[in-house]
């Protein structure tokens, strides 16, 4: 019998984790919802990201890339001898 209970017990969490999870009412102990605050509503009627930013802003970030120079230990040290 004891062979049984410990996978059962494991079955038994598994499955009373998921309905508390999916199947309970939405409402949660404290009877608090953060969707109904005024912050979570000016975000719901926000207006969705426009991709055409997206895409600038990969493009920036593709030329810096590509463009970029690292400035070698000497340059840094005849910079800061000259000041």
């Amino acid at each position: 019998m004891q062979r049984w209970l410990r996978p059962l017990l494991g079955l038994f969490a598994i499955v009373a984790a998921f309905c508390i999870t999916f199947v309970w009412p939405q409402q949660n102990g404290l009877d608090f919802d953060i969707d109904s605050s005024p912050r979570a509503k000016a975000a719901k009627k926000r207006a969705h990201y426009d991709l055409s930013q997206v895409r600038v802003l990969r493009a920036v970030i593709t030329k810096v890339n590509q463009n970029y120079v690292e400035p070698s230990a000497s340059t840094i040290a005849r910079c800061c001898s000259r000041a």
